[in-house]
C-alpha cells in the first residue's frame, strides 16, 4: 500500500515521479494503524499516537538513500 500511496501522491506533483522522500512522507499515514504496540510499553499517549511516534523515531533516525 505504501507503493501505491506514493503513485497516487507522484500524479499530483511534478515531475510526476516516487522519490525516496515521497515514501518517507508517507510511511505513518500508511502504516500507524497497522503497527501494534504492547501494553508493556506504558504511556500516557494512546496506542495510535505511540505507534506514530515509533514510527517518526524509525525515520528520523533511518538515512534515505541517493
Amino acid at each position: 500500500m505504501l507503493h501505491r500511496a506514493a503513485q497516487a501522491r507522484a500524479i499530483f506533483k511534478w515531475p510526476r515521479l516516487c522519490l525516496p522522500d515521497d515514501f518517507k512522507r508517507l510511511i505513518v499515514p500508511v502504516f500507524a494503524h497497522r503497527v501494534v504496540v504492547s501494553s508493556r510499553y506504558v504511556s500516557t499517549q494512546k496506542k495510535s499516537e505511540q505507534a506514530e511516534a515509533i514510527l517518526r523515531e524509525i525515520l528520523d533516525t533511518t538515512r534515505v538513500p541517493l
